[in-house]
């Protein structure tokens, strides 16, 4: 299925039917056991000589928020000061650190999932690291787990 803008025949929503996700990238899935409500928040990454550190037009998707549901759980990357549901990056050379946000409303335990780690050169090193605990995760080994504050940005 594909969703196209009228205007612009540009693809604003793409799903594949061999996949539950919007795009076939490297990706965050946040979920959590704890939490009352469904509800599904994914940060999408891509990486490609093409692409840039700021916005590519059909490549990258700006994070907006959740004005219908405002208190289920969020998470976003930011790079340049611009937040992105979708990060298009150039190809991975180096160190290259990408903040991560989650916002939630409600307190609970909550994991953060690597899904198509394939996506990456394989000898990629995936850590994430939490400002909150000072903990570093290696997402490679499955994964990390935090416990997160009612109305809390982390």
């Amino acid at each position: 299925m594909c969703i196209r803008d009228s205007n612009s025949n540009v693809s604003l929503l793409k799903t594949s039917a061999a996949s539950a996700y919007f795009w076939d990238d490297f990706l965050l899935d946040l979920t959590s056991t704890t939490f009352p409500h469904s509800f599904y928040s994914n940060t999408y990454f891509t990486f490609d000589g093409t692409h840039t550190n700021g916005f590519d037009n059909g490549k990258d998707a700006y994070y907006i928020g959740n004005s219908v549901l405002p208190g289920l759980p969020t998470m976003y990357s930011t790079t340049g000061g611009q937040k992105f549901l979708r990060n298009a990056l150039p190809t991975l050379n180096g160190t290259v650190i990408i903040p991560l946000t989650i916002n939630t409303a409600t307190a609970g335990v909550f994991q953060i999932n690597p899904v198509n780690l394939n996506k990456l050169p394989a000898s990629a090193c995936v850590k994430l690291y939490d400002v909150a605990t000072a903990t570093l995760h290696d997402l490679k080994t499955g994964p990390y787990s935090a416990t997160v504050s009612a109305n809390a940005t982390t």
